[in-house]
């Protein structure tokens, strides 16, 4: 299981995620698929500490936000 950082973008709204999966692709599309329509792309560096996930995680795949304080107010 990975988790990828991504941030979603829908014109001069933007915001961070993380999902886990087993794949880049499939943690993308993952957040494609939770906001279709919006900008997707995976948020580069990755940190290598928390890249794999540790095993203790007992779901499949999921999606978690991260909203920025611009976006919060």
């Amino acid at each position: 299981m990975l988790r990828v950082p991504v941030e979603v973008r829908s014109g001069e709204v933007c915001f961070r995620a993380a999902a886990w999966a087993e794949s880049v692709e499939r943690a993308v599309n993952l957040v494609k698929a939770r906001y279709p329509g919006k900008e997707v792309r995976v948020i580069f560096p990755i940190e290598p500490d928390s890249f794999f996930a540790d095993g203790s995680t007992s779901v499949s795949e999921v999606v978690r936000l991260k909203v920025s304080e611009e976006v919060a107010g």
